[in-house]
């Protein structure tokens, strides 16, 4: 169980290469993801207003309209052509009675681009599969996400290519528990058909999935259909659900998750999710296995850019004959001292009930400058 907790934490944590979306601005009132984002669901190419909202809203220290365009004022955005990227570093720390060791490497370096013909966005990423030296593929060629992304009116988005599939709260952090467990956490794009309507104090999205085309082989990647509904309030505050029913070369699944992001005062927010899932595998079709994954974290936000937070995840997986426990407590801050960097500190103290005297101790630094 120890080995497992650790193939976990390297395969989210030290190969993982998200976009950046920000759910906690909903309290800002910005309820939208394409207020900042290209993309409906957030993350990835920021619109011009998103750049602007970095400089004004989000970092302690304002600088120069300039500083916020791409590449620190060496592109020019223009009206049909975006460009962004991210350049991202980890040191990270693991520790238990029989583990002790730490790594610092590069997560991700890309640039991306979207380039407007009509009503048609064409968004794409290029760069280099990255990690620490053990990490599957580094150094190859990667492509993170590529997609069309068609505006038939002002309030729909028809998407299709590759890029990470609508469930949930589509936070930064991947190693959560309710992405990593069910399909949502490190390298997680897939092939997806994706229809978004947008209304005045609600969204609704429908998407398709087949899987990844690219690798076939992929054993975790299934086909599935999904839906997504999330209704904002009083200007500052949303809650969703989410279904999806898949099938893999290994599984059938069928997952559901609510959520909610929610300020308390002015400098205190609350986000929370919980997800289940109900699988049936391929070895024994007949054996339901139950999973069940939430994560609630509540923040404060004592100045301009800062954030300290404490945090609670939890997993339980339920079957015939085998049942798993996992509780994580833990605390982090989050720093943007000026437009375009940020820098992530976490600390966690992970318990399974089959070796409860021997908990894992989970850290990382993370510094990250989105071009």
């Amino acid at each position: 169980m120890k080995l497992l907790a650790l193939t976990i934490f390297l395969s989210t944590i030290l190969y993982s290469t998200p976009g950046f979306s920000f759910v906690q601005n909903v309290t800002h009132g910005y309820p939208s993801c394409i207020a900042c984002h290209v993309s409906p669901n957030g993350g990835g190419l920021l619109t011009d207003y998103g750049r602007s909202l970095s400089n004004e809203l989000m970092s302690t220290w304002g600088v120069s309209d300039n500083f916020a365009q791409p590449f620190f004022g060496g592109i020019k955005n223009r009206e049909t052509v975006k460009w962004g990227g991210d350049i991202r570093t980890a040191q990270t720390y693991f520790k238990n009675k029989n583990i002790n060791e730490g790594q610092f490497f590069p997560m991700q370096q890309n640039i991306e681009a979207g380039i407007k013909v009509d009503d048609i966005m064409f968004v794409g990423t290029l760069g280099l599969q990255q990690g620490p030296e053990r990490a599957p593929r580094r150094g190859q060629f990667l492509s993170e996400r590529h997609y069309a992304l068609w505006s038939p009116t002002p309030t729909s988005r028809v998407r299709v290519g590759k890029f990470r599939q609508t469930f949930g709260i589509n936070t930064p952090n991947h190693t959560r528990l309710i992405k990593s467990l069910f399909g949502f956490g490190a390298l997680s794009e897939t092939y997806n058909l994706e229809f978004t309507q947008f209304f005045e104090s609600y969204e609704i999205t429908l998407g398709s999935s087949l899987g990844r085309l690219d690798l076939p082989q992929e054993p975790a990647s299934d086909k599935n259909l999904s839906g997504h509904f999330t209704y904002y309030f009083n200007g500052n505050s949303r809650i969703g659900g989410s279904l999806l029913m898949g099938e893999s070369s290994q599984k059938r699944r069928f997952l559901s998750s609510v959520n909610a992001v929610v300020p308390f005062g002015e400098d205190w927010i609350l986000m929370s999710e919980i997800d289940f899932e109900q699988s049936f595998f391929n070895v024994n079709p007949q054996e339901a296995v139950d999973t069940i994954a939430s994560f609630i974290r509540f923040g404060n936000k004592p100045f301009k850019g800062f954030m300290w937070y404490l945090l609670f995840e939890h997993a339980s997986v339920e079957s015939e004959s085998a049942y798993s426990l996992t509780q994580q407590p833990g605390i982090g801050v989050q720093w943007f001292p000026i437009p375009h960097f940020n820098i992530q500190i976490e600390y966690l103290r992970q318990v399974n009930n089959t070796l409860y005297s021997n908990p894992n101790e989970i850290g990382y630094v993370i510094f990250h400058t989105y071009l």
